[in-house]
């Protein structure tokens, strides 16, 4: 019998097992995979990549789904951060698993094992979630923004009921995870510090700087965030920031209406809260026709359709507004209907020309 060295050995297993993946033979991998200390977790080509990672690069769902499934076998639990391994482009399994063209077990799996994943970045600085975008994969996309923030939501939650000046760590995870979200209008959040004591048993916030938790939350749309902060800290909502914003002035502002509608169902808040007005002198009546600076996505309705968007909430506006908000004059001389007019002269005379190029 020919003796072969310990490399030897390796290189002819590596060399079995490559080939068996190649050839998409499923049971000739399990097989190999189990004569492996490590099973699917052994590294198998020179840039790093485990049996599992070449399955997933070579779009063998049902391969990838089998060997975790017999990682599961092996390691009931398993080894601490064993799906976290980075090839040598930084890639792990979860960013492998991005350019699925949909969504399987496998990718679920692999989440519910490691959901840290979903930050993990590459060499390219690539999460997995930017990395479906630049496949074109929107399935897959959906998908994990989801998991996402199904994740980030659930943390608030923890970090909420323990005390409001933790949720500053939630913002942390959000600006790592949210770098980009291509269905809705999110804004980045810009974190400042912020401090609380305790006054009669009762959380005081004394924010340091312009944004609160609450606000951020709110300019972000984070609706489900919004509503755990007002329940568990109801008195959270008297919140101002450096402008002399409510959270009413930036809901409407940034068109986060379902945040809008938590605080109207509190009654008396909203009752005090909507006759506030900024150090601008801006009421929430003026607010519709503020314009927000930091949209970083192009609205692509038409002219039109912004237009009579914008006219139906600032006469939803009016309905909440009692008449002397009417006449309420700004820092610059503008009542809300001067600043709305101005503020939407552009779109009205786009809409004008398209409807004359019909004619």
């Amino acid at each position: 019998m020919e003796f072969l060295t310990e490399d030897e050995r390796k290189h002819n297993m590596n060399k079995k097992l490559y080939d068996a993946l190649m050839k998409q033979e499923n049971d000739k991998v399990i097989q190999l995979c189990r004569e492996l200390e490590l099973g699917p977790l052994h590294i198998l080509t020179v840039h790093d990549h485990t049996v599992l990672q070449v399955a997933a690069y070579s779009k063998q769902t049902g391969s990838v789904l089998r060997l975790l499934k017999e990682l599961e076998m092996r390691f009931p639990e398993f080894p601490v951060d064993a799906l976290k391994h980075p090839n040598g482009l930084g890639n792990t399994i979860l960013h492998e698993i991005a350019t699925f063209d949909r969504v399987d077990s496998a990718a679920k799996i692999i989440l519910d094992r490691e959901p840290e994943l979903l930050g993990m970045r590459n060499k390219s600085g690539e999460t997995a979630l930017c990395r479906a975008v630049r496949y074109g994969k929107t399935v897959m996309f959906d998908f994990l923004d989801e998991q996402r923030y199904e994740s980030v939501l659930k943390l608030a939650k923890f970090l909420i009921a323990k005390d409001t000046s933790c949720l500053l760590g939630v913002f942390k995870i959000c600006s790592k995870l949210n770098q980009i979200d291509l269905r809705s209008h999110k804004y980045r959040l810009v974190l400042d510090v912020s401090k609380s004591q305790e006054k009669d048993g009762v959380a005081q916030a004394i924010t340091k700087t312009a944004e609160s938790p609450l606000i951020l939350a709110t300019k972000s749309g984070c609706t489900e965030i919004v509503d755990e902060i007002l329940k568990t800290y109801p008195q959270a909502v008297e919140y101002v920031d450096s402008k002399g914003r409510n959270v009413l002035h930036v809901a409407i502002k940034y068109r986060q209406m379902q945040i809008f509608d938590i605080v109207k169902k509190m009654g008396m808040p909203m009752r005090r809260l909507k006759r506030k007005v900024t150090h601008q002198g801006n009421s929430i009546l003026h607010m519709v026709g503020v314009k927000h600076q930091d949209n970083e996505i192009t609205d692509m309705r038409s002219p039109a359709l912004l237009l009579q968007e914008n006219l139906l909430l600032f006469e939803r506006m009016k309905k909440v507004c009692s008449a002397d908000y009417f006449e309420i004059i700004n820092e610059d001389g503008k009542t809300a209907e001067e600043l709305f007019t101005k503020a939407n002269a552009t779109l009205g005379s786009e809409t004008k020309e398209i409807n004359n190029t019909k004619i």
